[in-house]
Formats: structure tokens, C-alpha cells, sequence
């Protein structure tokens, strides 16, 4: 992000936590810029961020973002939480034979840093159309695999 884009989302954000009837704001990030981007940005208004984060393995991160930035990521999430950005949220996307392993140690990385973790599906919004439904890993799956280390609760809230 330009520094005039950042700007620009300062001030957007500024005005909407200025509003009477002030909503929550929160930010969706891939966090490789979160880092020194999190106190302006708590300054500005937002509550919170969710970031993305499918593996703890530098030669995975590099493989599926194509960008060798994972300790950039894991510097943001940190700096998310020093700034009282919080609770930081994890969006972890698990692949069948990419990182299909791996729910347990994300897990054990959002409990250890005190971030709440998700496991969100693979959106397919690829112009290749090389998204494929047999690599998506399911719910039942992951459940699975944190049940053999994790004692896991329903902690389903009703709204």
C-alpha cells in the first residue's frame, strides 16, 4: 500500500470511528505490512484484524504466497497485538497435500501468542480456474486432527 493509499485508509477510518453510533472496525490484511502499519492504524479507529496466515513453515509460505515474507507476517501479528488490536484473528486455509498438517501446530501458535484462530475454505477466485474442490480439507477433517492433541468445547454462541 502507497503511502497515500495509507493515508487515504487513515482518514476513511478516522471518520468512521468518529460516527455517533460507532461500529467496530476491523481490518482484513495478508499482515505483511501490518507491522508498522498497526499503531497508525489503531490510532485511526480500528478495533481489531484478522490476517492470513496458512503455515509456520518459511519454505510453505514462500510456496503458496509466492513471496518469501512469513517473519514479515509474524512481526504483524505481534505488532497487531502490542497496539491493542486485538483479539487478533488468524484465517488459516488448509490444502490437501500443501498444509494439510499443520492445524495442530497453527493452533498451538494462536493459543501460545493469545490469538483466535479460524480455518476458513479456499475462496475460488482464481482466472485460471485452478481452483479445485478435492484439495479443500473439511471441517470434519480439521476437527479430527485437533481432537488427537486439543481437548476442543462448543463454544457456539447464540445471537
Amino acid at each position: 500500500m502507497s503511502l497515500s493509499c495509507a493515508a487515504a485508509w487513515s482518514s476513511i477510518v478516522a471518520r468512521i470511528a468518529r460516527l455517533r453510533l460507532r461500529p467496530r472496525i476491523s481490518l482484513t490484511t495478508n499482515g505483511i505490512g501490518l507491522a508498522r502499519r498497526a499503531i497508525p492504524l489503531a490510532a485511526a479507529g480500528v478495533d481489531r484484524v484478522n490476517a492470513s496466515l496458512d503455515t509456520l513453515r518459511p519454505d510453505r509460505y514462500q510456496r503458496i504466497t509466492r513471496r518469501d515474507r512469513l517473519w514479515d507476517v509474524l512481526a504483524g501479528l505481534a505488532a497487531a497485538k502490542d497496539a491493542g488490536l486485538g483479539p487478533v484473528k488468524i484465517n488459516a486455509v488448509l490444502l490437501r497435500g500443501v498444509n494439510d498438517d499443520e492445524p495442530t501446530s497453527l493452533l498451538r501458535f494462536a493459543l501460545a501468542h493469545d490469538h483466535e484462530l479460524r480455518f476458513i475454505e479456499q475462496m475460488p477466485l482464481d482466472a485460471q480456474h485452478g481452483w479445485d474442490r478435492g484439495k479443500m480439507v473439511e471441517a470434519e477433517a480439521i476437527l479430527s486432527s485437533l481432537r488427537a492433541e486439543f481437548e476442543l468445547k462448543d463454544v457456539s454462541v447464540i445471537r
